[in-house]
């Protein structure tokens, strides 16, 4: 199912082009239970745009790179490239993922005999009344003094255009890190910042900062950082940064 409330999403207005935001929806209808499907360009091609000759394999790549931004995002598994969307089978009414079968693989952060979550973080644009926004729960119990920003952003593209302007970027994402994950670093476990600075200074800032906020709608056991760490080592090439920034010492720690 597609909400109607799609005609109005911020997120398909910013895409450069029509056949963007077309692909796009069309790609929902080949997702699995899971919110799976081909994440290589010349598949994605060959199987919702089999007709369009005017639309090549690399303009797919670049739509699909535009997709990783808040729409769905991609890994690697079984020796290919697949793309996962979020949150997907929360909008699915009436669906029976354990009576479908399908031949693509999990995303990371769900095992193959596990059911997917029945909400999650499809962009807001989509969902209803389901979604993976922090509880107002979690923003309470936040401590924001000295926070880059006086408000606690509920979506990601609030996360990294707070993490983008900040004065010191990498103790505003370990507010997020504190943010999104409460329920792990209370009591006198602390928020890894060492391992999470070193991730914001080799990788792409932004990719990392995506998959703390993905993974946020059902936290793994154990330490969060490692969790996406691990993601990151089996996706170097996703994960390769952009022009190194400069590292700035995280809450105080380095």
């Amino acid at each position: 199912m597609l909400n109607k409330s799609v005609s109005g999403s911020i997120k398909f207005h910013n895409l450069s082009d029509d056949t963007c935001r077309l692909l796009a929806t069309w790609i929902i209808a080949h997702l699995d239970m899971r919110g799976v499907f081909y994440g290589d360009a010349a598949m994605v091609k060959s199987v919702v745009f089999p007709r369009r000759a005017d639309v090549s394999a690399d303009r797919v790549e670049v739509y699909l790179q535009e997709m990783e931004h808040g729409l769905m995002w991609r890994f690697e598994a079984k020796g290919d490239v697949w793309q996962h969307w979020p949150g997907f089978l929360g909008e699915q009414i009436g669906i029976r993922p354990d009576r479908e079968s399908t031949p693509f693989p999990p995303p990371p952060d769900l095992q193959p005999t596990e059911t997917p979550p029945v909400s999650g973080n499809l962009p807001e644009d989509f969902r209803q009344s389901s979604g993976n926004d922090p509880p107002q729960s979690k923003v309470k119990e936040v401590n924001t003094e000295g926070a880059d920003a006086p408000v606690i952003p509920s979506t990601f593209e609030q996360w990294r255009d707070g993490y983008r302007n900040a004065e010191k970027p990498n103790s505003y994402a370990g507010l997020m890190l504190k943010t999104l994950y409460p329920g792990y670093y209370k009591g006198t476990v602390k928020p890894n910042y060492g391992m999470l600075g070193g991730l914001l200074k080799k990788y792409d800032a932004e990719y990392v900062l995506s998959l703390i906020f993905q993974n946020s709608a059902r936290p793994p056991s154990g330490d969060p950082i490692k969790f996406v760490a691990g993601i990151v080592a089996k996706n170097p090439e996703r994960a390769a940064t952009r022009p190194k920034q400069k590292f700035v010492t995280v809450g105080g720690e380095s």
